[in-house]
């Protein structure tokens, strides 16, 4: 009896052993179907890979130019990037549980790869979390600084009477110098100081009052410089080319017309002519007991003596910042001097209005200046010179028509007014000479002068950069326009554009 009952129960196992087998999963199939959702798979983590690469290769070349909306595009695609990490994450462990329920019916083997690929999804998210990182903080070093700003919308903003400096330059506006001494481009500020003044931070859109009606306006900062504009500053150098044209103009009058008044006593006006010529003699000795010295000098002048230049970079109630050409910058006391070189001593005499009154000792040819300006005073008397032949008729009733003939010296007189046209070359299609801090306009492009020696001009033009040019040779600043060199005369610059 107990054989007969447990050959039904063996037969019973068996029978369901066989019906398990038949309905249970096939492994092979199960293999397969593994593999194909791990293929599926593998092709959306190749396709992120390629596109985390292109963008470690495309976000810092497009980062400079795109500015701070760069910043905001990079945290955009990390916050994508991080919630496609967690999709994968998501997917990949939904998977990887029912890979792992039906892995202990059919072995290890299944296991072990559902493993290894959670273990490579988890180093994908991690790679891409630390490359998005990466390129965020490429973005944010890359970034313009807050208050930064286009240095061509800031060209054009300040128009043809504002100026462009540097660090330690200077500009003057209706006759009183602004120095730049810093800026901060974080901030987008700069620290001016007007003559005689202490410094200030200005920020952009602020102005500073240089007279009642002067005002200087900082327009913004970019590129390491300060873009200022002014409003009711005019240029006093034409004005006091203008204001000393004009006497030398009017002066002869009165000799022309004396003459006229007194043609009966004309041998006393011909011994008025004779104490104008001893007159002229002391024009000529003056300048020459004054040979060494140059007057006052503004912020952004040279002073010349003889062979030996010496730039005004800045002035303070009490030294002035001096740059002697060939040497280097230093800073010298009122009452103190500057070693120029070759022998030639630079003593600074006083310090008012923002101007440096400079003398100089041992420097060769130091009167020859002086002997120069000097040439110009004796050419005043060929207007003294024709009162004598006036002289002779005045016996008859010619008196009337003498005179008239002292009226034509009215035109050596005139000799003096070039100085006025010397405003007007740009003008004339002739070079535009400009001074250290000075800005010169060839139709949509501006050229700031940085620096100046006597044979090499150091030239800013806003969208193509710093560049130095010698005497004669050109710059090529973009769109067909060329700007030349063409002379280095006392200190300025001329300037002459084609094409532009």
């Amino acid at each position: 009896m107990g054989g007969t009952r447990f050959i039904p129960i063996v037969i019973a196992g068996i029978v369901g052993l066989l019906i398990g087998w038949w309905a249970g999963p096939d492994i092979d199939d199960l293999n397969e179907t593994t593999s194909q959702r791990l293929a599926e798979l593998q092709a959306p983590l190749a396709q992120i890979q390629t596109n985390v690469a292109e963008l470690s290769q495309r976000v810092p070349q497009d980062a400079a130019a795109a500015g701070t909306g760069v910043a905001d595009a990079v945290n955009a695609l990390q916050a994508r990037v991080d919630q496609l990490g967690a999709d994968v994450v998501a997917r990949t462990d939904a998977l990887s549980q029912s890979l792992q329920q039906q892995a202990g019916q059919t072995g290890g083997n299944v296991a072990e790869a559902v493993n290894a690929l959670q273990a490579r999804v988890d180093q994908l998210a991690a790679d891409l979390a630390a490359r998005t990182d990466a390129i965020s903080q490429a973005v944010q070093g890359q970034a313009p600084a807050a208050g930064a700003s286009d240095p061509a919308a800031l060209a054009s903003q300040i128009g043809n009477t504002g100026a462009i400096l540097l660090p330690g330059q200077s500009a003057i506006y209706g006759g009183n110098p602004v120095v730049l001494t810093a800026i901060s481009a974080e901030a987008g500020t700069a620290t001016l100081a007007a003559a005689g003044g202490e410094p200030q931070d200005v920020a952009a859109g602020e102005s500073i009052d240089l007279g009642e009606v002067c005002q200087v306006t900082l327009a913004g900062v970019a590129a390491g410089a300060a873009y200022l504009s002014s409003e009711g500053c005019e240029a006093p150098a034409t004005e006091q080319a203008q204001a000393a044209a004009a006497p030398t103009a009017e002066t002869p009058a009165p000799t022309a017309e004396a003459p006229a008044a007194d043609a009966p006593a004309a041998a006393p006006a011909a011994e008025a002519a004779a104490p104008a010529a001893p007159a002229a003699a002391p024009a000529t000795e003056a300048p020459a007991a004054e040979a060494a010295s140059t007057g006052a000098t503004p912020v952004g002048g040279t002073a010349i003596f003889g062979e030996t230049r010496v730039f005004v970079s800045g002035v303070t109630d009490n030294e002035a910042t001096l740059f002697p050409v060939g040497g280097e910058r230093e800073r010298v006391a009122v009452g103190g001097t500057l070693d120029a070189g070759d022998g030639c001593t630079v003593t600074v005499d006083s310090i008012a209005d923002g101007a440096v009154t400079l003398s100089s000792e041992g420097c060769d040819a130091a009167a020859a200046p002086a002997a120069e300006e000097a040439a110009p005073a004796e050419a005043a008397a060929p207007a003294a010179a024709p009162v004598e032949p006036a002289a002779a008729p005045a016996a008859p009733a010619a008196p009337e028509a003498a005179p008239a003939e002292p009226a034509a010296p009215a035109a050596p007189a005139e000799a003096a007014a070039p100085a006025a046209p010397a405003a007007a070359p740009a003008a004339a299609g002739e070079p535009n000479g400009i001074t250290t801090g000075q800005t010169a306009s060839f139709g949509e492009h501006r050229v700031f002068l940085s620096g100046i020696t006597d044979t090499e001009a150091t030239i800013y033009v806003v969208g193509s950069g710093r560049q130095l040019l010698a005497a004669g040779a050109s710059a090529d600043v973009g769109d067909g326009c060329s700007i030349t060199l063409d002379r280095i005369e006392a200190g300025t610059a001329y300037l002459s554009a084609a094409g532009c």
